[in-house]
């Protein structure tokens, strides 16, 4: 079984470790965060705080009730990061799809301006790339 000591410094270890990602998933997102989502989170991470404090000043008797209870908090604030953090990715994805979306979208209109401007020329460009195309597929 590991000393208190152990326990409480790889508590700590943990709770320096979310407290790094959830300032660092704070700061890169801003735009993407769920408030909902983020104040759950928050509301974790102080709990986990509180449950980590209450181990550091429990006496001997008492420390191991309230490490299975802290034990389930940083569990709690682990699965609720994992889940905030993969949110976020999936919006961050969803956000560059768009961009792509509206970027091709701005190409194709900037063709079909094009093709305005100039329709004569392109018909020709398109009869002289369906024979190079023929030419090349019938080889």
């Amino acid at each position: 079984m590991q000393s208190n000591d152990i326990i409480l410094r790889n508590l700590g270890d943990k709770l320096e470790k979310y407290r790094h990602i959830i300032n660092d998933l704070s700061e890169s997102a801003s735009d993407n965060l769920n408030p909902k989502k983020s104040k759950n989170l928050q509301k974790l991470f102080i709990d986990a705080e509180k449950a980590y404090g209450k181990l550091k000043n429990a006496a001997a008797g008492d420390f191991d009730d309230l490490k299975d209870a802290a034990q389930e908090i940083f569990d709690d604030l682990k699965d609720e990061l994992k889940d905030f953090s993969q949110n976020i990715s999936v919006e961050a994805l969803k956000e560059k799809g768009e961009e792509l979306v509206h970027y091709g979208q701005d190409k194709l209109d900037e063709l079909e301006d094009r093709i305005a401007e100039r329709p004569l020329a392109s018909v020709l460009l398109a009869f002289g790339a369906g024979l190079l195309l023929a030419n090349l597929f019938r080889r």
